[in-house]
């Protein structure tokens, strides 16, 4: 894929009947808001396996994955079939995540947990074990047949929901590692999440276009190379690992000593020996507010440019709350001052 990838991250858009027009539903769409102010913007993130209204889209727009019967909701992809269409003329390509680590790891706070609603038994994490051991390696692992049943059938019927869409990059999970258990435990459980995610992906590429199918994997540090290394054994690791054509790097892995470009240049040598060598995304998992931020922003922007890298961003958008114009500026700036050869 020879072209930069410049994304402002809309986790729930994917929810919304009305794909993020202002508060009173009035105004342009995400999209058209993007290509009315001229910013480079080309891609959007959207999480399936999420909790609908979290980043604050009323009741009356919203389509969440599941309808009241605990059945996965025809009109939920019905929405995400029309947003990616509607992104795809407009010049957008869709990264469309089905699983999150966030919403199968729950935190002491019932009000901060991010699974969906109406969500059925074989997928809920309070139902999957008292910790996050337990749910993570039985959501993101092979060996509990009715839960990894259930999300290779959450993944078929998504990817067939948008199987003729061509500007779709597919993410099988966001960041997801295993987390809470003993060491030995968390070896075994990182080992299947291999297994899990090549189970994943074998059934969402037998459905889709195969000639339009770019996929990714975000993930930490802790486990980026038993996803990503091809040889194998590795780590006690046998099961074969697929890789991904863009590498989704968060924060941690290109920023982690507070030196960002000597990072990103790390983490292009990582990656280059994983594998063949693929298109690497730096991903920003937002950038905190304060004071600096805008320049910060534009600064690892520019870096990510400069080495031919995608860079994605997770920023603010309507209904919840108003485009972060800032951000998009500095977006925009970065863009301009190293332009794609």
């Amino acid at each position: 894929m020879s072209l930069r990838i410049i994304g402002y991250g809309a986790y729930n858009l994917c929810f919304d009947k009305l794909w993020g027009k202002g508060p009173n539903d009035s105004g342009p769409d995400f999209f058209q808001f993007i290509r009315n102010g001229k910013w480079p913007i080309n891609a959007v993130k959207v999480i399936c396996f999420r909790k609908s209204m979290i980043e604050g889209l009323p009741p009356r727009r919203a389509i969440p994955l599941f309808n009241s019967q605990k059945k996965l909701n025809p009109d939920f992809l019905t929405n995400l079939d029309q947003m990616v269409g509607r992104a795809a003329d407009l010049g957008f390509w869709v990264q469309i995540c089905i699983f999150s680590f966030q919403s199968v790891a729950l935190s002491s706070d019932p009000s901060k947990w991010e699974f969906p609603e109406n969500v059925p038994a074989e997928l809920d994490p309070t139902k999957l074990g008292t910790n996050n051991c337990d749910r993570l390696r039985k959501f993101f692992g092979t060996k509990d047949e009715t839960t990894f049943k259930a999300t290779k059938m959450l993944a078929a019927q998504i990817a067939w929901a948008v199987r003729w869409r061509t500007n779709i990059i597919w993410e099988m999970g966001n960041e997801v590692r295993i987390q809470g258990c003993d060491a030995n435990t968390a070896k075994d459980a990182t080992c299947d999440i291999v297994a899990w995610y090549d189970a994943m992906w074998d059934r969402v590429f037998g459905l889709i276009e195969p000639d339009q199918a770019p996929h990714t994997m975000s993930t930490g540090v802790e486990n980026e190379q038993v996803l990503w290394t091809t040889q194998r054994p590795f780590n006690g690791c046998a099961n074969e690992t697929y890789g991904a054509d863009p590498y989704d790097f968060h924060a941690d892995q290109w920023n982690y000593a507070g030196d960002y470009a000597a990072g990103m240049d790390a983490a292009v040598q990582r990656m280059q020996n994983y594998g063949s060598p693929r298109e690497l995304t730096i991903n920003d998992d937002g950038a905190k507010p304060d004071s600096l931020r805008t320049a910060r922003l534009q600064a690892w922007a520019g870096a990510a440019f400069q080495r031919k890298l995608w860079y994605l961003s997770k920023q603010q958008y309507p209904p919840g709350q108003l485009f972060d114009l800032d951000a998009l500026n500095a977006l925009k700036k970065a863009n301009d001052a190293h332009p794609l050869t």
